[in-house]
């Protein structure tokens, strides 16, 4: 990769220091307030867009080019097209204007801090870890303490945190809760960019350094991973950390497997979505009622519901409108949980994108996979085995998690691929793989 060389003074030196300070404090609201997130990195990705510009001028044309973005740009175009027939056309116009914008701002992100010279990316490297360490010594003090963090964000700053769900609500502000969940998002946050930062972390300290702060991101991860209530950052977790170790038998043919099983599963999404419940494990009394279980339900419902519109779907983030449709139409049961029904979203990106965009939007999420990986052939062994683990860690949170037009989950997975391609960069001289 080649490198640019640029004076240290001036508007560069500047620049630098204004991405030093917004990669900490990104890296810090990442597990502290996820929501920061996305306008965090739209503004590090201008910072970028300014330095590409300014350093040869093909920086820019480098990002729009990239197939990654050329994948994303015809995703985020087919969802802006759903307007047209969408429950909810305004919100199909907005995330497919968030789409672009996040993907943009993580390839300028990826493409400036990529090709820095060593010494520089290695004390932007720094600020980073240092802010993700302290997030994730937070938010396990956190949990520890009965959420008391998060409780007076939300209290102090409300906006930044999630809908009180469950809590004890006093002269308006919050005083205690009786589940940890509110905390899942950031949990999930700090498991999906954990690969990324080990790498990161791996080349830009040296000696001892190394393994300590290694140890210590991981110690902390697991351990907050471990005490939350986010079952799906466990299966995350440890879904990586096998293909993580797979990987290092020989991480081209588990690509090419991994290739094999995005293809399936993104094809076969609907009928593998309605499975559970046709076998029945929904009344599996082991399993978590509210939680596992109860998506079983969502997952039935939403994969009978692909039929009625299976080629263009029903308009991107069009499920939490139709959810509100049948409630008001009384063709669905307010009260009870535990049948086949629509949530806000599918719990299941894959399910929401073919309710949502049908097959014409599937396959454009299939090209973005696909690209990705394509991409990963292009990286050293240890940047091409932590790009795998990353890539089945987003997988598996995308599958049993959050609604996939989440903003605060682009960002975060935008900010973790950009972060790849930054400790990439510091590998620029390693052998290929």
């Amino acid at each position: 990769m080649e490198r640019v060389r640029q004076s240290p003074d001036g508007l560069d030196g500047r620049l630098l220091a204004v991405q030093g300070v917004i990669l900490a404090v990104m890296a810090l609201a990442l597990a502290v307030v996820p929501r920061l997130v996305p306008a965090l990195l739209v503004a590090l990705g201008l910072v970028s867009a300014i330095r590409l510009q300014a350093s040869d001028g093909a920086g820019l044309r480098t990002v729009v080019q990239h197939p990654v973005f050329v994948a994303v740009a015809a995703l985020a175009a087919y969802m802006a097209c759903s307007m047209l027939w969408a429950l909810a056309p305004a919100a199909a116009l907005a995330k497919a204007g968030v789409v672009i914008l996040l993907a943009a701002a993580g390839l300028c992100v990826a493409a400036d801090l990529g090709r820095l010279p060593p010494a520089r990316a290695r004390r932007l490297a720094r600020w980073a870890l240092a802010g993700l360490l302290a997030g994730a010594g937070l938010l396990l003090a956190d949990l520890l303490l009965d959420q008391a963090i998060w409780i007076f964000i939300h209290n102090e700053l409300p906006g930044l945190t999630s809908t009180v769900k469950k809590g004890i609500v006093r002269d308006g502000d919050v005083i205690r809760f009786a589940e940890a969940f509110h905390l899942n998002r950031n949990v999930a946050a700090l498991a999906i960019v954990l690969w990324p930062v080990g790498l990161l972390l791996w080349r830009a300290l040296d000696g001892g350094w190394r393994f300590a702060g290694l140890g210590l991101l991981a110690a902390l991860t697991v351990a907050t991973v471990a005490i939350s209530d986010s079952q799906t950052s466990m299966v995350a977790l440890g879904i990586g950390a096998l293909v993580l170790a797979v990987a290092h038998i020989s991480w081209r043919a588990l690509r090419a497997i991994v290739a094999v099983v995005w293809i399936v599963g993104l094809v076969l999404a609907v009928p593998l979505g309605a499975l559970p419940y046709k076998l029945g494990w929904h009344e599996w009394e082991w399993l978590p009622r509210s939680s596992v279980a109860g998506r079983f339900y969502i997952w039935k419902f939403t994969a009978d519901a692909v039929s009625e519109r299976p080629l263009t779907g029903i308009g991107a983030r069009g499920t939490r409108v139709l959810q509100k449709r049948l409630y008001a139409e009384g063709r669905l049961d307010a009260t009870n949980r535990y049948s086949k029904r629509p949530g806000r979203h599918a719990h299941n990106a894959f399910l929401q994108v073919w309710l949502e965009l049908g097959a014409l939007g599937a396959a454009a999420v299939l090209a973005v996979g696909l690209a990705g990986l394509w991409r990963l052939g292009r990286c050293s062994a240890p940047g091409a085995r932590a790009g795998l683990a990353l890539f089945a860690v987003c997988c598996a949170v995308a599958t049993f998690g959050w609604g996939i037009w989440q903003t605060w989950l682009l960002a975060s997975f935008a900010l973790a691929w950009s972060l790849l391609a930054f400790a990439e960069g510091l590998g620029a001289d390693d052998q290929r793989g």
